[in-house]
């Protein structure tokens, strides 16, 4: 109702910036009952976060043809003998029309309500309002009008008196205008935001400049920084007028100095916004880096105190299996396994994931077991060991595939959207982190893999 009164605005907008500013007001009146009923324990506290769409269909889905129909029964059904139509307090005659409503529910569209016990105070509040106060005739002729000082509506005896007393307690914090009260124009509206606006403002800085005692040395200093300002400014604008009745030669020396000084100050000023933005992107960049390099650096110590944990609760049948299995990723065990770079990788302990290799650098290099034959997939005996080496950053990323040594480069690899390490790594997929069997093997001795020449 709040909206569909403003008169700044009226109804030149479209539904959807109508129902928005319905939402942004609904927030509003919701934080401030919520914070009114703080201190009451018998309060439950109003859920937030509603969206316009929400609002639009409990409006014209549930209340709006929930009280038509309610007042379209009222209409229909005069009170009787001992019934008082318009005390809320006094409600014998309104109980009767909510049981007839409750009677004729099976009959009301979907997602009407079928009980109108809930929306008693939204038929309260707008039958009260004075833009719903025009009633049509049973002869059919025409209804008073809604301006107040119409000279038939002054004549009209008046029926009732206004709904809205101030001593009263209202049933909304919302405040409903007295049928007598003339609403504002457009104009005194605009006029009373601008007031309204300068007032809150103006506010703020007393307010602002009350907890800080050092604003008020500051507004001095802006003061007489101002004023410095205004009298330099006022001695050139004399100093021009004098100059433009001055000799020609003299004039146009002058003004054109003038102006080059103008286009060197104009030249600086942007040089300076320009090296401004600069700085920001590049503190901000910084900032991103930092981040990155923090979460990297703990992905790293997680993985690592994951597979010390591992480590810690496998059993180690003799002295010999233990440097190799206690440990996810052996360094050595034997002298071989130091001519080999792929367990090498793995001695970092990081248990490689599909983001991994995704935000690693140029140049990093991943350990993997990896089938080249896509005829025959699922067949585990032909997945081997292979080091993954990225060589492009940027999508679509590019991966040389070394053998596990990392001497030999079997094949260039171009990812494609489906396709390629970082989209088909996993525990199932094409490319794969190294299991313990993977690691026991390597272990053993036993290093086989696939060179160019080498046919699938």
């Amino acid at each position: 109702m709040k909206v569909s009164n403003n008169a700044k605005h009226s109804t030149d907008r479209k539904a959807e910036k109508f129902w928005d500013e319905v939402c942004s007001t609904f927030e509003e009146f919701v934080a401030s009952a919520n914070k009114m009923n703080e201190t009451n324990v018998d309060f439950c506290p109003i859920e937030t976060g509603r969206g316009a769409e929400s609002i639009r269909n409990c409006w014209q889905r549930r209340i709006q043809p929930a009280v038509q129909k309610f007042a379209g029964i009222i209409y229909s059904t005069p009170p009787s003998s001992g019934e008082v139509r318009d005390d809320a307090r006094m409600d014998l005659y309104y109980g009767r029309i909510r049981e007839e409503y409750a009677a004729r529910s099976h009959t009301y569209p979907k997602g009407c309500p079928k009980s109108f016990q809930k929306l008693m105070k939204a038929y309260y509040f707008l039958s009260q309002h004075p833009k719903f106060e025009v009633e049509f005739p049973p002869d059919g002729s025409r209804p008073q009008p809604k301006h107040p000082n119409s000279i038939q509506r002054q004549s009209a005896p008046q029926v009732l008196e206004d709904t809205f007393n101030e001593n009263e307690d209202s049933n909304t914090f919302v405040k409903t205008p007295s049928q007598k009260e003339r609403p504002s124009g457009r104009e005194q509206s605009k006029r009373v935001d601008a007031i309204n606006l300068i007032v809150d403002k103006v506010s703020e800085k007393v307010a602002h400049s009350n907890q800080d005692t050092a604003t008020l040395q500051n507004m001095w200093l802006k003061i007489e920084t101002a004023l410095e300002m205004t009298s330099k400014h006022m001695k050139t604008n004399v100093e021009n007028q004098i100059m433009a009745n001055a000799p020609s030669p003299v004039r146009k020396s002058y003004f054109d100095n003038l102006y080059k000084t103008i286009a060197a100050e104009a030249e600086s000023c942007a040089i300076e916004s320009d090296n401004r933005k600069r700085k920001a992107e590049l503190e901000k960049r910084e900032l991103e880096l930092k981040e990155q390099s923090v979460k990297l650096r703990e992905s790293l110590q997680k993985a690592a105190d994951e597979d010390l944990h591992i480590a810690n609760d496998e059993e180690t049948p003799d002295d010999k299996e233990v440097e190799c299995e206690t440990s996810h990723y052996p360094k050595t065990c034997d002298t071989n396994l130091n001519h080999s770079k792929w367990i090498k990788i793995l001695g970092i302990g990081l248990v490689a994931e599909s983001r991994h290799l995704c935000d690693a650098e140029k140049g990093a290099e991943f350990a993997c077991v990896h089938n080249r034959d896509s005829s025959d997939f699922m067949n585990q005996d032909k997945f081997e060991r292979y080091i993954l080496r990225k060589t492009n950053m940027s999508e679509p990323y590019e991966w040389d595939l070394l053998d596990e040594t990392g001497s030999i480069l079997v094949e260039h690899i171009v990812e494609n959207e489906d396709e390629g390490p970082s989209k088909e790594w996993g525990p199932h997929g094409w490319y794969r982190h190294p299991s313990r069997l993977d690691i026991a093997k390597a272990s053993d001795g036993k290093t086989v893999y696939l060179s160019p020449e080498t046919p699938i």
